[in-house]
């Protein structure tokens, strides 16, 4: 195989990523994070407002490591890029969260007692880190812990496996139906 048929089997368009199973790997993402976070907020936060807020930003925090996707446009190697799919990138993610509620609460606009911004910040930080892990999975993998070492972490699974994904958004339900009955 020549090195330019090596190269377009590995550049996929970004209309083959959408049509082709990105919004699965995403929607399980999402259903991890949400349930995720729903357990771990209903541990550590007693305020149902709260509780609510940080639910959906670490459903969102779920999500956001995948928004490197969107560079794809101007670098075909973009995606899971070594700062969005890290620790340090699941860190930053918790810390942008935490200034954002710090923000809105300075503004006026919500009141966030302390121990919810500690619970904002964990809870967003564990989230994204979550979607670092489920890629770990994947064939492709991820660097971990950039920027210390380049050795990609990577399992077996396929991103696009419906067995994975199912066993996975599972795992995700459970955890937000603990969350509800606890």
């Amino acid at each position: 195989m020549n090195r330019q048929t090596v190269e377009s089997r590995r550049c996929i368009s970004q209309a083959e990523i959408l049509r082709n199973g990105i919004w699965l790997r995403l929607r399980t993402h999402l259903i991890v994070g949400i349930g995720l976070s729903s357990f771990l907020s209903n541990l550590i936060v007693r305020d149902l407002f709260d509780v609510i807020v940080i639910i959906l930003a670490g459903g969102l925090s779920s999500i956001l490591p995948d928004t490197d996707i969107l560079l794809r446009v101007f670098n075909r190697e973009a995606h899971r890029s070594a700062i969005s799919h890290s620790l340090g990138g699941s860190l930053i993610i918790g810390f942008v969260f935490l200034l954002a509620a710090t923000f809105l609460t300075l503004t006026g606009f919500t009141r966030v007692p302390i121990d919810s911004y500690l619970a904002l910040f964990f809870i967003c930080s564990v989230s994204a880190f979550s979607h670092v892990a489920l890629d770990a999975l994947t064939v492709r993998g991820v660097v971990l812990f950039w920027p210390f070492s380049r050795r990609i972490i990577n399992g077996r699974v396929k991103y696009d496996g419906l067995v994975a994904n199912f066993l996975l958004s599972l795992l995700g339900l459970t955890l937000l139906a603990l969350a509800i009955i606890t």
